[in-house]
């Protein structure tokens, strides 16, 4: 779900937000595994915010509604795949993989959820989108020399 959404460049958000529309500097989502929060984040001009949140929900809801290409949900399913097998060779990610999955009582190798990647379907990934909701909406703004 978060690499169809948010989690890459092939992403919904990065592919539409971003390129197409080119309402944020940057559009990525991340996933708190062991909370289960999703954060979504964004670079945007403050002129363009309200627009800019509410096509980060309108992509929310088009996951949510199936909206996607099989193309996407493969793209997707391949960065999975990649970011779980090269978490093998990386010191910091097998250990924060393996922090995450005892907490979260996950008993399988990087290799192991990888190669369950191509079994998901696109109602497992809309089933996911449609258990998100929206808690907290946060901007931070800088200052601009005359408002100090």
């Amino acid at each position: 779900f978060n690499a169809l959404y948010g989690g890459g460049v092939t992403s919904k958000l990065f592919e539409n937000i971003r390129e197409k529309l080119s309402l944020c500097y940057y559009a990525s989502s991340s996933v708190d595994r062991v909370k289960g929060l999703l954060f979504v984040y964004s670079g945007v001009k403050f002129e363009d915010f309200e627009k800019a949140e509410q096509e980060i929900l309108r992509q929310l809801d088009d996951v949510r509604e199936g909206k996607f290409t099989p193309d996407e949900l493969t793209s997707a399913k391949r960065a999975v795949i990649t970011r779980l097998i090269a978490a093998e060779d990386s010191l910091h990610s097998l250990e924060s993989m393996t922090f995450q999955s005892a907490v979260s009582g996950i008993t399988l190798s990087p290799r192991e959820l990888a190669g369950l990647c191509d079994g998901v379907t696109a109602e497992d990934v809309s089933k996911i989108a449609r258990s998100a909701v929206l808690d907290t909406v946060h901007y931070l703004r800088g200052r601009r020399e005359h408002e100090s």
